[in-house]
């Protein structure tokens, strides 16, 4: 199963186990008469090729550890199935593996090789193509699943189906790169060749199959360009040839933007200069914490970045999902469905403008979203916000109630250090305020005495600035810590606790300020907690007029310099878009 990111890694050994469990990976298949291959020749990759890969539903999910799929998955393939536009985009139809092996009888697969066959759309098999591995060398994760894997494609070939395409699911990261416990970390070498074995008796089966590369790229342990370099150049020594096209599996929502861009255009260049098609996955993010909708908003805004925001011009373009979501692939009318996706990557994009101006107290963002023929997008909703920036004095706070047995609390400041950062800290504390139904109970609340009261400690920099205020100040290496004076509280009471504080640029939770409670004995019990951060406020409801004209006005308090964020999630059939501008 692909997958983007590291906790997909690190749960492998104990996936793979249990799935060998289910499935029987330990004995083969029975033997089956086969079937006369149709002649065909091989795929022609015409960019933009599409790859369509949803999930089968999980028809047990508490003994099964794999998604939970779409349901009405195998509702694809009936005659009149509500996909027939998005249909006609899809080059090839990618089935798991694993769901060969463990899900589908032979009928299902009839039926998903006759409707594939009907639309005119290539069946593809992701596949993984290494052996288990013998348990005193290493522990067996993704991409370990060879001759079980071959015993599917055969199985196909027996029940009248052909393999036009398959996606090889990351030997290089799982058996080389990935450094979890008793990982096997083989050499380069090796994995290409065994890798290269594998395909040459899919080719006994299928000669005429396209053979792609898929890799994730991680953050931990880190992937860089230069890994990509390696292992497709070593695939070549081994079999003599390129692959047909290489994708990479990216997890989304661990990249920041600004990392991630310069990454994929350079994997980009060097998959290009080799002459093989390249793409990215576009998928949205893991988990059941999301909705359907939520989820193919991730995935659009995903190819969003990689062409429009990086500049990526992809061959190759995999529609793939590996998570719980979506729950459903049709109609294609639904902007919640798997196969919506797809028709709304060939739809419209758009151009986003932003202008953010600032005057008292007010920040107004205002622009223009229009088709890129400037056609506007009238009655658009979009999803606008406004963060203060390190000018902006913010009020930050929260609530709770005294535990029991407290009698005594004490503001305190810590910087790199208790969970804040590291980082670089540039922050301005302007005072505190803790309450419980009377007046403001902290000594020196607002620096008026100096740092009476606080006591400090560490190597970074705590100093009374005009105001006054507090400015804190250190590099990654350094940290602060202060302590103010205790005072008396009342168990049981509610409180609001608040800090006034300006928060720079890039600084953004390496401080986290606390009211620390402590029991008769003199010992700490509990705290609560506030990082500092840029304040985020919604504009609420922001909608484009006939014109694809917008513009809203939000108070952000004392201050006025703001970073404004423009969000248009898309529709069937547009493109997202995302704009940022700061105040002038």
């Amino acid at each position: 199963m692909f997958g983007g990111g590291a906790f997909r890694a690190l749960t492998s050994v104990l996936f793979v186990a249990t799935l060998c469990v289910v499935a029987g990976c330990s004995s083969p298949s029975p033997a089956r008469t086969p079937t006369p291959e149709p002649v065909a020749g091989p795929l022609q990759l015409t960019a933009p090729f599409v790859i369509f890969n949803p999930v089968p539903p999980n028809p047990d999910p508490v003994s099964i550890p794999l998604p939970h799929g779409s349901d009405d998955f195998l509702e694809l393939f009936a005659t009149n199935a509500p996909w027939p536009i998005a249909a006609e985009h899809v080059d090839a139809f990618m089935l798991f593996s694993w769901y060969v092996r463990i899900y589908a009888d032979d009928d299902e697969l009839r039926t998903v090789i006759q409707g594939l066959e009907d639309r005119g759309i290539a069946l593809a098999l992701g596949m993984e193509p290494l052996e288990h591995p013998d348990p005193s060398e290493c522990a067996q994760t993704e991409s370990f699943e060879g001759r079980f894997d071959l015993e599917q494609a055969e199985r196909i070939k027996a029940l009248g189906g052909t393999i036009a395409l398959i996606g090889i699911d990351e030997p290089y990261a799982f058996a080389h790169k990935f450094d979890g416990p008793n990982s096997c970390q083989r050499p380069v070498k090796q994995v290409a060749e065994e890798t290269a074995a594998f395909i040459d008796k899919v080719r006994n089966l299928f000669p005429d199959v396209v053979v792609g590369s898929f890799e994730p790229l991680w953050t931990e342990p880190l992937m860089e360009p230069r890994d990509y370099e390696i292992w497709l150049d070593a695939y070549k020594e081994a079999a003599g040839e390129n692959f047909d096209f290489f994708n990479l599996d990216i997890a989304w929502d661990q990249w920041d933007p600004a990392v991630l861009g310069p990454i994929l255009l350079e994997v980009e260049k060097l998959s290009e200069d080799r002459g093989i098609p390249f793409g990215v996955m576009h998928i949205g993010p893991p988990g059941n914490d999301v909705t359907d909708l939520e989820w193919q908003r991730e995935a659009a805004l995903s190819f969003w970045r990689y062409e429009e925001q990086f500049g990526g011009t992809p061959d190759i373009i995999p529609l793939l999902a590996w998570t719980d979501h979506p729950y459903r692939v049709l109609p294609e009318t639904d902007p919640s469905t798997h196969t919506s996706l797809i028709n709304q990557y060939f739809g419209e994009r758009v151009s986003l403008r932003l202008s953010a101006v600032s005057s008292g107290e007010g920040v107004t963002a205002s622009g223009r979203l229009t088709t890129k023929d400037g056609t506007p997008v009238a009655n658009a909703q979009l999803l606008v916000t406004a963060t203060g920036s390190s000018s902006t004095r913010q009020q930050l706070s929260t609530t709770g109630t005294v535990p029991e047995g407290v009698s005594e609390a004490l503001i305190a400041i810590r910087a790199n250090t208790e969970g804040g950062g590291p980082g670089q800290v540039s922050d301005v504390i302007h005072s505190f305020s803790y309450t419980a139904g009377s007046g403001n109970a902290v000594p020196n609340p607002s620096f008026a005495n100096g740092l009476r009261d606080w006591g400090f400690n560490g190597s970074g920099k705590a100093q009374i600035v005009d105001g006054p205020a507090l400015l804190l100040t250190a590099n990654p290496a350094q940290s602060v810590a202060l302590d103010g004076a205790r005072f008396a509280v009342d168990s049981g009471a509610a409180f609001d606790f608040a800090v006034t504080a300006s928060v720079a640029e890039g600084s953004a939770r390496t401080v986290v300020v606390s009211v620390i409670f402590f029991g008769s004995d003199g010992s700490e019990l509990s705290r609560k907690e506030i990082w500092l951060e840029p304040l985020s406020v919604s504009l609420g409801e922001v909608r484009t007029d006939a014109t694809g004209n917008f513009s809203k006005t939000v108070n952000l308090g004392v201050g006025t310099s703001a970073t404004i964020d423009a969000m248009y999630q898309g529709s069937l059939s547009t493109w997202p878009a995302l704009s940022t501008a700061t105040t002038r």
